[in-house]
This record gives structure tokens, sequence and C-alpha cells, in this order.
């Protein structure tokens, strides 16, 4: 059983959207451009200057998971089965009942932390679909429930990291179908801190985000994942990062600080 994804489904997304809600998280100074209907008017009487609204994203929002699957930053190592052969019987099932260690890869860690996180939302009775450039557009439709949870297994399990399409140019391809109404958790081990730009032109939409970071570079020689981390932090993106040898259910139970 894969261990559940700490990561904060069914909770108010404490960030502004620039989207009317109906959770109402503060009030500020009108900036021109603001719509007249977010004048918050007894605010604006108590002041003297305008003041306008601001919104929390909708707590209950549809979930997709959006998975890199461009090769250039995926990163594998050699990996060998344990062998059992020579460990007593009475403790092999004592070895085999520890939580199963993944396989050396960028793939293997990000497909995990995927099923991880859906297991979560779907345990919250969230819809939760997942797209994927192989690089054709492969996408499991938004769904409830545990036979939802097998289909995305079963995509999760024959994925690979074969795509020459860059992140970013799949988050752009992605953005006319997401509304307000959605939440979009990313998944990838990209260094190339671009995709960052896109995700902030998805917060000006008002949807709700969270990034998992698979730290390419602790799996093999690439580009160190830390400056897009520090782009991230500085955007106030929600970032977990997920390293080799780490248990996902660990790596997704706390959100990342800059110098991580």
């Amino acid at each position: 059983r894969l261990p559940p994804g700490h990561l904060p489904g069914g909770k108010i997304a404490h960030h502004r959207t620039h989207y009317l809600t109906t959770n109402v998280a503060t009030v500020r100074d009108y900036v021109p451009g603001d719509s007249y209907n977010r004048i918050h008017w007894r605010s604006t009487a108590r002041t003297g200057r305008l003041m306008v609204k601001e919104f929390e994203l909708d707590p209950t929002s549809d979930v997709w998971i959006l998975l890199d699957l461009d090769a250039t930053w995926h990163v594998s190592q050699p990996w060998e089965e344990p062998d059992l052969t020579d460990i007593p019987s009475i403790l092999q099932s004592q070895f085999l009942r520890k939580e199963p260690s993944l396989v050396p890869s960028t793939i293997e860690y990000a497909t995990a932390a995927a099923a991880s996180i859906a297991q979560r939302y779907l345990a919250e009775r969230r819809a939760v679909g997942l797209i994927a450039y192989t690089p054709r557009r492969e996408v499991l439709h938004l769904d409830r429930g545990h036979r939802q949870f097998t289909k995305l297994l079963e995509m999760l399990a024959v994925v690979e990291p074969t795509s020459t399409i860059s992140f970013d140019r799949l988050l752009l391809a992605e953005r006319p179908y997401l509304t307000r109404t959605s939440t979009v958790v990313v998944i990838t081990p990209s260094a190339d801190a671009s995709w960052v730009d896109v995700l902030r032109d998805y917060r000006h939409g008002g949807i709700g985000m969270t990034t998992v970071l698979v730290a390419a570079s602790t799996f093999g020689p690439i580009q160190s994942y830390r400056p897009v981390l520090a782009e991230l932090w500085a955007s106030q993106i929600p970032t977990y990062v997920v390293r080799r040898g780490a248990r996902i259910s660990t790596a997704l139970s706390h959100i990342a600080l800059p110098n991580d």
C-alpha cells in the first residue's frame, strides 16, 4: 500500500486569487484594474480610501496532477532487486514487510509521489485527473473513488520518461483547459526555471498549485535543483522536494525551505 501524501488536500489554499471565490481572505487597497464589484464598502467607509476584497481558493476544487516525462531531466542509477536467498526464511517476511525501497530513478520517485498524492485527494472524495506527455498527450480524466485510483496506477505503471516536450511547453499547452476551480499538482525533475514562469501565470489566473520537485541531482550528475527551488520559494509556490533515498511519505509531509 502506498503511503498517503501529506499535501494540503481539502484545505483552503492560503494564497490570493484574482478571481472571485466563496472564501474572503482579507482586504487591501484598490489598484487600477481591480473590478468594482470587489470593493469592500464597509472597509472603504472606515478607512476613507477604496479597499477591495481578496479571496482564497476554493478548498473543494478538482485536482489535476501534471507529470513531467521530459527525458532531458530524468536520471536513473543501476539497481538490482535484493537477493533474499541468503536471508533465513524466518527473517524474510520481516524484510518484505518494510516499506520497499524505490528503484533509484527520478521516474520511479515521480510516479510514486503521483500515486501517493492521488490516493490522499481521492480519500478526501476529490475528483483527481492525471496528464502526462509521452510525447503524445495522455490524459486520465477527472473522477473519484477507488476505481479511479486503480486506473491511475495502471497509467503510472507504463509511462516512461521518453518525451521531447519540455515541462514549460506542457504547462502552456494545458493552461486553456484549466479553470479557477482547478488545483494543479506539478511533479517534475526539471532544473530549467522557465516552467516556474508559467506557474506564476497559473496563479494570476486563480489556479491553485503545489509543486513536487524531484531532486534529479541527487540521482546522478545533472544540474542542481536548488536554483529552481529558490525561484519557487521567491514566487511563494508551495514546494515539496523528493530526494533519492527519501521516503515518499516523509518528503511530502513538509514544505521545502529555499536552502533544503
